[in-house]
């Protein structure tokens, strides 16, 4: 079985350890528990408040809108173009004198905007939020943003860990300190993660059709029981995703940040190279390649038709790909936003972590054939 994100293993921890970051003590970088309390901590130390609106995409998740809800800000979304770029003058319909900051978002670590979005948010003077965390950044030299966030979690095998970045140290200072990490609650989640991780080893080397079949089917039943409403979040909520773990902390500082980086870019390439032989009117690449200093999440391919249908495929083969994202409840069903909902409802994510090896990327492409083959 290969997950979604990979698994602890042995090339992970190598005698010569690269950090993800310079330094804990960093000024302008610091260690939370997730990304959204880096939006929340961010936007809290510009000002953001209950009188401010924030322009949100629309495209987006919800565990993104919780920072500004929390704050009681006003959530204005504005739309995106069909290559993920942020339709800007969109945003610009949603300004007011309240108006704050603009948040944009790196889509899988691949969409492009960036440059845009800073010269509009200087011509407005808004504050510009930059939510990196689907990317894996080699430096930090290109970042725009004022606060910027990352979610280390999504690209290493811990329970929680992210980054804040702050533009003006001197004047933005986070307090508390995010990696004492002697809570109970976080101790209780790292046995979890531990034990979890053992678990998700054990199947992945006894996971067949059959086993998959099962397990599909469970995931489908616990899927329709959750409840999808939204729901109030205050700042105490919100506390509780603060600190990082001192299991996540010594995973991170004792990983070879460049292995995880050079795997997830050479595989994004090769998986490229494959897809573009699979002749599919259902399939459509969306993007043609990797930006240079960034390792992306996942690949995006947008499935026109019967999406669940290939992801189904895709799990009794033995591969976890996912859709993205749960969209707000205000843009879902919402005929103003069509591009959004076109890309929440076809949007699937193919793995491309540093677990992957090339006989799985082979395989992963050759199911995704033989589904294509069958409604072609």
């Amino acid at each position: 079985m290969i997950y979604r994100n990979s698994l602890p293993g042995l090339p992970l921890i190598p005698r010569n350890v690269a950090k993800v970051v310079p330094d804990v003590n960093n000024a302008r970088l610091h260690y939370v528990g997730f990304a959204r309390y880096g939006l929340f901590e961010g936007s809290r130390l510009l000002g953001i408040g209950p009188q401010d609106n924030v322009l949100v995409p629309a495209y987006i998740c919800r565990d993104a809108l919780e920072p500004f809800l929390a704050l009681k800000a006003k959530i204005r979304y504005y739309k995106i173009k069909d290559n993920l770029s942020p339709d800007l003058e969109s945003a610009e319909k949603f300004i007011d004198a309240n108006t704050k900051a603009l948040l944009y978002v790196n889509y899988f670590g691949l969409s492009n905007g960036l440059c845009g979005c800073s010269d509009f948010c200087h011509k407005n003077k808004l504050y510009l939020i930059e939510d990196n965390a689907h990317a894996l950044f080699a430096n930090f030299d290109n970042l725009q943003g004022d606060i910027c966030v990352f979610s280390l979690r999504k690209f290493y095998p811990v329970p929680n860990g992210a980054l804040l970045f702050l533009r003006v140290a001197d004047r933005l200072t986070i307090k508390g300190n995010c990696t004492d990490s002697t809570e109970e609650r976080l101790r209780i989640a790292d046995y979890k993660f531990v034990a979890g991780t053992f678990l998700r080893i054990l199947y992945a080397y006894g996971a067949n059709i059959f086993t998959n079949y099962f397990l599909l089917k469970y995931a489908k039943k616990t899927r329709r029981n959750l409840n999808h409403e939204e729901k109030q979040i205050s700042l105490n909520d919100m506390s509780i995703y603060k600190k990082i773990s001192k299991l996540s902390l010594g995973i991170i500082n004792n990983t070879h940040f460049n292995y995880i980086f050079n795997r997830r870019r050479e595989n994004y390439i090769f998986l490229h190279q494959l897809l573009q032989n699979v002749k599919s009117n259902h399939l459509q690449i969306m993007f043609e390649k990797t930006q240079a200093g960034i390792a992306p999440l996942a690949f995006p391919l947008v499935v026109k038709e019967r999406r669940e249908n290939l992801l189904n495929y895709l799990f009794l083969k033995g591969f976890v790909a996912y859709s993205w994202p749960d969209l707000p409840r205000d843009i879902a069903k919402n005929n103003d936003y069509t591009t959004e909902n076109f890309l929440s409802n076809t949007m699937v994510l193919l793995p491309i972590h540093e677990g992957m090896k090339r006989r799985h990327i082979n395989k992963m492409v050759l199911s995704i054939e033989e589904w294509a083959k069958k409604f072609d």
